[in-house]
């Protein structure tokens, strides 16, 4: 079947059956892998519980902590948005600097928009499952206000306000949507980066898909396009119940079918698919595969230690059951055992026995050192396996100094730099699409009061998207380093900003030459001409200008004619230059401090009351 057939109900189910087929034991391991990071996975097998009794488990935190301290120490989950410019030219330039700030704006309202933030999920399932989906961008029209119209007897008052919201409403719209589905939920092509079908297998209420469906068809219970097709759901008497249902995408249709009916199908006007995946980079295809293996290549951080992980807790299970019975032994009784049970149970602190009666407590077990050494063993081959743990602020035994911290440091973060490539990847898909959805719509759009419009794009969707992590220590370095070559002329101011995380190179300009606007003095003086008109001060103003002109004594704190200051009275009432015996206050540096001449020694002909010291400037 091609692409530009419409598809069925049948090709559907197909299609999803097929893809299920695909990913069928990617999907079963996946189940185990949420047992170890929920801690949930069974200790102990039927057949040693059956040999042994009831035995103990204890969970430990390992698996997830491992998960989550990589996903949070690195993976970055802001992104960093890099327009390129289509040529050389100013207005190319302004248009990209205006498209970076937007994307950026976008991607975080878009994350803060879900449940779980988008970006900090697809790294956590690329880091657990070794697979991620990213499901966007998607349009959601839903919240579009319409534009509103005068009811009839509106007073002009009520319907000024509605217009204000409304024009509120339509600059504060955000239309776009990016998700990061659960892995499971989405059956596309594995070896694909950019897949031509897929399906999401999702369950909904049929309330909703009684409103998906009505909203496809017009008065008369029609298709409101000519080439779709729809059909009226019916949720009945159960506006809640739950539905199976197959959302279907390809380069040329969108259709949902659910229970064997496709309730609609669609052209697909974006021309791609929302859906983007990507591996982690952590599985490896066998030798002697005979096709696509999709769960050799969805292998998440936790696939190598799954069997360390389970002795771990094995071991720790046992040392903490033998603390247990070491510090609450069971008793030994020679009589009556439940005279003393219920003497206990009354809270008796004195237990009355029977003659020749004893109490004895069984001996505790001891917790051999070579117990702990095994766990301990057992914890180093978790961290080969997995990352080191200097990456989520640990030491490892006999490091000491900052360098060789740095080195284990840098060398463990290499184990997610495809990881990390990968994301960005996935980001930088998804804000194309963002551009090439905005040039199909033909609308202007503000975001946290970004604007872009559709003559910024120009048809051109090219962006980078990045996530990088930032050490402040290392960031203040290279910025110092950068600040050295701007100042010798061996770099550009815009490269300063470029590599300092600027996303409006153009704005920034604009607000550097602001300042010094504001800074010029002709400027200034009608600014301050300005301010003293609106707080009613230009008669003062007026004033101080008059006295200025004929040479009048200056207000206190204003300068005298000529731009000087005053004289300023010492204590005896003389100008300070002249009291207190004549000596001359020189707030400047000495001489001696500034390179011009020798600096004055500290001891012997310097010292305080030495011919010496009347050398010294001000003294």
């Amino acid at each position: 079947m091609h692409d530009e057939q419409r598809p069925d109900a049948g090709f559907i189910e197909q299609l999803a059956a097929h893809l299920k087929a695909v990913w069928q034991d990617a999907h079963d391991h996946w189940i185990e892998i949420d047992k170890y990071y929920h801690r949930t996975f069974p200790l102990w097998t039927q057949a040693e519980m059956d040999s042994r009794g009831e035995l103990p488990e204890y969970h430990p935190s390992r698996a997830t902590g491992t998960i989550d301290h990589a996903v949070d120490n690195q993976l970055a989950h802001e992104p960093r948005v890099n327009r390129f410019a289509s040529s050389s030219k100013d207005k190319d330039r302004k248009s990209a600097d205006r498209v970076e700030p937007f994307v950026h704006a976008v991607f975080m309202e878009a994350a803060l928009l879900e449940p779980s933030l988008t970006w900090k999920q697809v790294a956590k399932n690329l880091v657990m499952y070794g697979y991620a989906v990213v499901e966007g961008p998607t349009l959601d029209s839903s919240e579009r206000p319409p534009k509103p119209r005068m009811r009839r007897g509106e007073d002009q008052e009520e319907w000024d306000r509605r217009l204000t919201l409304w024009e509120n409403s339509k600059k504060t719209w955000m239309p776009f949507r990016v998700r990061a589905p659960h892995p499971a939920t989405v059956l596309l092509e594995p070896m694909n980066k950019r897949p031509h079908e897929g399906v999401k297998i999702v369950t909904r209420y049929a309330i909703d898909l009684e409103r998906l469906t009505k909203n496809r068809l017009d008065k008369n219970g029609k298709p409101k396009r000519r080439d779709s097709a729809a059909e009226q759901f019916d949720c009945g008497n159960e506006p809640y119940r739950e539905v199976d249902t197959i959302e279907y995408w390809s380069l040329h249709w969108h259709a949902l079918s659910a229970e064997g009916k496709l309730l609609f199908v669609e052209p697909n006007t974006w021309g791609f698919l929302p859906f983007k995946h990507a591996f982690a980079g952590f599985g490896q295809m066998k030798t002697d595969s005979t096709g696509i293996e999709v769960r050799d290549l969805a292998v998440g951080i936790l696939d190598p230690i799954l069997d360390s992980l389970l002795v771990q807790a094995q071991a720790m299970t046992g040392v903490h059951n033998s603390l247990i019975e070491a510090s609450f032994p069971d008793r030994i009784v020679t009589g009556d055992a439940e005279s003393v049970r219920n003497q206990k149970a009354r809270g008796a602190r004195i237990i009355q026995l029977k003659n020749g009666e004893k109490i004895e407590f069984e001996s505790p077990p001891e917790i051999a050192r070579w117990m702990l050494e095994a766990e301990k063993l057992v914890s180093e081959d978790i961290d080969f396996g997995s990352f080191s743990k200097v990456l989520s602020g640990g030491r490892n035994v006999g490091t000491y100094t900052v360098g060789q911290t740095a080195i284990q440091m840098n060398s463990a973060e290499k184990k997610f730099l495809a990881t990390g490539q990968q994301m960005e990847h996935l980001a930088t898909l998804v804000g194309q699409d963002i551009l090439k959805l905005i040039d199909v719509l033909d609308e202007q759009i503000t975001v946290r009061g970004f604007t872009i419009r559709p003559s910024d794009i120009a048809h051109d969707y090219s962006l980078e998207v990045k996530f990088e992590i930032v050490d402040p220590v290392l960031e203040q370095q290279r910025r110092q380093i950068a600040m050295q070559e701007v100042q010798a002329g061996l770099k550009s101011s815009e490269t300063y900003w470029n590599e300092t995380r600027l996303a409006d190179a153009s704005g920034e300009r604009m607000r550097i030459l602001e300042d010094k606007l504001r800074a010029n003095p002709v400027v200034e003086q009608a600014f301050i001409e300005e301010m003293a008109r609106l707080f009613g001060l230009m008669p003062l103003l007026d004033q101080i200008k008059k006295q200025r002109e004929v040479g009048a004594a200056p207000i206190p704190g204003q300068p005298a004619q000529g731009g000087e200051m005053p004289a300023i009275a010492g204590p005896d009432g003389l100008p300070l230059d002249q009291t207190m015996g004549g000596a001359q206050v020189n707030m400047a540096m000495p001489e001696g401090l500034t390179g011009a001449v020798p600096g004055v020694p500290r001891m012997g002909q310097g010292a305080a009351g030495s011919p010496a010291s009347a050398s010294i400037p001000g003294a």
